[in-house]
């Protein structure tokens, strides 16, 4: 089992996250998340879902990384291979049997494979005319670690913008934002 302490504690050492903002999820909604996929989730995988599966501050950013993200994920997936498929039609899908995509960010998804030993992350990008994947981290554990660090190295710069019911920007620290009239 991986040492999944560690890397809360690293969240709490580089501002991601306060220990009251780590959120998990009951064993029981994992499970039934499996047999939505038709999964058994790797072990460090249950452990960060276990974790903080719903909650860890502001370590995602934009990305979508939590359990409550996982279906959107899949659809979202869908989506792009949907519209790729129909530009450059393909006979499979470029995710291999057995593959959870864990992560989105635009048109980058992060996915582990559910039947291996190890738990490699792999990185599948959508380009205008082709696919691109490769190994993105050797476990997850070290995913993570550097999602981590990546969230810290950022935590200075120009805090992300929110729009609220009305339209108005909203940046984190709760200041309003006239938007720009062109």
């Amino acid at each position: 089992m991986m040492p999944f302490q560690r890397l809360l504690d690293l969240m709490i050492s580089n501002d991601i996250a306060q220990l009251g903002d780590f959120v998990g999820v009951p064993s029981t909604e994992i499970q039934a998340m499996e047999l939505h996929f038709n999964l058994q989730f790797p072990t460090a995988y249950r452990a960060f879902l276990g974790a903080c599966g719903r909650s860890a501050g502001h370590l995602a950013g934009w990305s979508s990384i939590y359990f409550d993200d996982l279906k959107e994920i899949a659809e979202e997936f869908d989506f792009h291979w949907a519209t790729f498929k129909s530009g450059q039609p393909c006979a499979d899908s470029p995710l291999p049997p057995q593959a959870l995509l864990i992560a989105h960010y635009d048109s980058h998804f992060d996915y582990l494979i559910c039947d291996a030993s190890d738990t490699a992350i792999y990185r599948l990008s959508f380009h205008d005319t082709c696919i691109s994947t490769y190994t993105f981290s050797d476990s997850f554990e070290t995913y993570m670690e550097s999602m981590i660090l990546a969230a810290a190295d950022s935590s200075g710069q120009i805090a992300p913008f929110f729009i609220d019911e009305c339209g108005n920007m909203i940046k984190d620290d709760l200041c309003i934002i006239a938007p720009e009239v062109e």
